[in-house]
């Protein structure tokens, strides 16, 4: 194939007067035209091939593009969801917290009601239990006058302890 060096350095026989041999001449200019003819075809094929990969290079661009808005759009998303769950947990959290105060006053006021009704029965036993040592109290307060009264008297303390017994 002929190059640019070829073609400067190549020298052609002159035929007498100064003139190149045309069989040289000629063949020198197939050589030339089937270089140029075969550099033609070349440079379109590269031309082709160029402009494949360019067009190809604008679709990876494209492609490129659409990638990073689907990232930034995923990512947007992904932001979204997070701070939705955050919104979501913390609003769990409040429901949860109200549930437990609620659960904790109620728990507090059943305890109060717990209390209260013990108290009452506690007064009410201890009412009772009060009235029934009253009661007992008299009693003996009773018995122990009449002892007194008897013992002053022989024949009323002898009465006095005959129906003590028949009581008992």
């Amino acid at each position: 194939m002929l190059n640019p060096d070829k073609i400067k350095e190549k020298e052609f026989q002159t035929t007498g007067r100064g003139s190149y041999r045309a069989d040289d001449v000629d063949s020198f200019l197939a050589e030339v035209s089937s270089s140029y003819e075969q550099m033609f075809k070349e440079n379109g094929e590269l031309v082709k091939k160029i402009s494949l990969l360019a067009n190809k290079v604008e679709e990876y661009k494209k492609d490129e593009n659409s990638l990073k808005e689907a990232l930034l759009a995923a990512q947007k998303l992904a932001d979204k969801i997070v701070a939705d769950a955050k919104g979501k947990i913390k609003s769990d959290l409040a429901d949860a917290q109200d549930k437990v105060d609620g659960m904790l006053s109620s728990a507090k006021g059943e305890a109060a009601d717990i209390v209260a009704k013990a108290k009452n029965e506690a007064d009410g036993t201890i009412l009772q239990a009060k009235k029934q040592a009253d009661e007992i109290l008299g009693t003996v307060n009773r018995k122990a006058s009449r002892l007194i009264c008897c013992r002053r008297s022989p024949r009323i303390f002898a009465q006095s302890l005959s129906r003590c017994t028949r009581n008992t």
